[in-house]
């Protein structure tokens, strides 16, 4: 058994906090011998709540120290969790408000188009009552319009079909600049 060396500072002078607790109250003698005693005589870990070598004392004030660390802890985390809802609620409002004034934008220019064709289809329509055109004659031109082909037949389509319409001008009595309008 080696020999007991003389130290210049009690052993664990450095390792137990100065504070109002229980270890404060206590003399400096007992709480050299406790400390000893679980460093030397005791098995297992210090740290485990029912480790048997831990004075109740020690147990006490290591439990309410946990138990405070453990809430600091949970209530760090609620922080952190009610900061990330409180960013993400304001990135969704502001993704919101943007999405609600572009939707707005496109609304009304989708109501000034839809008023636009209103008005063209109205003007459209009064030109083929002014030329005397109606409904089975307009389809009848629709139709000779998609059958067009393409190429040389093309052209020769286009310039039978302004022949067409010239003649038709000429009896109507109108001149042959105002145009014919395709529905």
């Amino acid at each position: 058994v080696p020999e007991k060396t003389k130290k210049m500072v009690s052993f664990g002078a450095g390792i137990l906090p100065f504070a109002k607790n229980i270890v404060s109250d206590t003399d400096l003698a007992t709480l050299e011998k406790n400390v000893e005693f679980l460093l030397r005589g005791s098995s297992g870990v210090v740290g485990v709540r029912n480790n048997p070598s831990i004075p109740a004392g020690y147990r006490k004030w290591e439990s309410n120290r946990e138990e405070l660390r453990i809430l600091e802890g949970e209530a760090t985390q609620l922080q952190n969790k009610v900061y990330r809802q409180k960013r993400n609620r304001h990135w969704n409002e502001r993704s919101s408000n943007s999405n609600k004034e572009r939707s707005d934008r496109f609304e009304l220019l989708l109501t000034e188009m839809k008023a636009d064709l209103d008005m063209l289809k109205k003007r459209l329509n009064d030109e083929l009552v002014e030329l005397g055109i109606d409904q089975t004659k307009a389809e009848e031109l629709l139709m000779e319009y998609d059958k067009e082909p393409t190429g040389e037949e093309s052209k020769e389509k286009i310039a039978s079909t302004k022949r067409k319409r010239n003649e038709q001008n000429e009896e109507t009595g109108r001149s042959s600049r105002q145009k014919v309008y395709d529905v």
